[in-house]
């Protein structure tokens, strides 16, 4: 059973919100659904990672499970996973 939740992930959709568009991060999505933590994109105007809120922790973490220093000012949702993936041609 996971202790912090690094082993269940989430995919968020954003709501709303149009993928590729930065959003404050006080809009950002922090509730988990169900045993799944929302990963989305997080920046403090110089870095962007992946990242989910920590509920309880109270704090943002990257997916490497890491608490991450500073503070996030604006967020994105994830970009859909590829729907086909080819395998390239050995030639």
């Amino acid at each position: 059973m996971a202790r912090n939740g690094c082993d269940r992930i989430g995919h968020s959709t954003g709501g709303d919100v149009v993928s590729g568009a930065w959003e404050p991060i006080a809009t950002a999505p922090m509730e988990s659904v169900g045993a799944l933590r929302p990963h989305i994109l997080i920046s403090d105007g110089r870095y962007v990672m992946v990242a989910w809120w920590n509920i309880a922790a109270e704090a943002w973490y990257n997916s490497a499970c890491h608490k991450i220093a500073g503070e996030p000012t604006h967020w994105q949702p994830l970009p859909a996973p590829p729907t086909h993936l080819t395998t390239p041609e050995v030639v």
